[in-house]
């Protein structure tokens, strides 16, 4: 049930950071853990904070808005839940794409602003946004077209696929608003504006 799920995820997660920390701990290269170094670095973590903070706001804004629309979502009924949580699965697909678009924009955008190449730096901000909006046209395209065999995958039966398509209708088409604000932010971040 939930407790043995719950029990289970922490168990996983307390077994993964004990390995990843023993081999930190194990490992001679530059990266290696050592206990006795650990401390806060005034300088460093201002800058980490300076760019962390603001990265972090934008997604807590991200859950905020989400426990609103669940919210509501549940006022509806299981089926609606049901239609709801298999959409999120499919939903996230586009999400950790377009957020690696991000990451790829920012990582590419600093190192370009840092070397005063600002060319370079609009060239990448235009071609990760084409590739960004083509992403999400085909996304938009595939999950419209495949939805119903999407959903019984999932096991929805036919209550929960007729909610879930109606749902996918109405938030498919729009996969394409999110790259401005994925590709955008991620070069705001990228040049050191990351409060903005």
């Amino acid at each position: 049930g939930v407790a043995g799920a719950a029990l289970a995820t922490t168990l996983s997660q307390l077994v993964s950071a004990t390995l990843v920390v023993l081999r930190l701990l194990h490992t001679q290269d530059s990266y290696r853990l050592s206990f006795r170094e650990i401390r806060f670095h005034r300088v460093e973590m201002k800058q980490i904070l300076h760019i962390g903070l603001p990265a972090g706001l934008q997604s807590l804004m991200y859950s905020i808005s989400n426990v609103f629309i669940q919210s509501r979502i549940n006022l509806y009924g299981a089926d609606a839940v049901a239609s709801w949580t298999v959409l999120g699965k499919i939903d996230g697909l586009s999400w950790l794409v377009l957020g690696a678009f991000g990451i790829s924009v920012t990582t590419f955008v600093a190192q370009n602003f840092g070397a005063g190449k600002l060319d370079r730096v609009r060239r990448s901000i235009y071609v990760s946004a084409a590739m960004a909006f083509a992403f999400t046209i085909l996304f938009s395209i595939t999950v419209l077209t495949l939805g119903g065999p999407l959903y019984r995958a999932f096991g929805a039966d036919e209550v929960v696929l007729e909610t879930g398509m109606r749902m996918l209708w109405l938030i498919g088409p729009f996969y394409f608003l999110f790259v401005p604000t994925e590709i955008l932010s991620g070069a705001m971040r990228g040049v050191g504006e990351t409060l903005i």
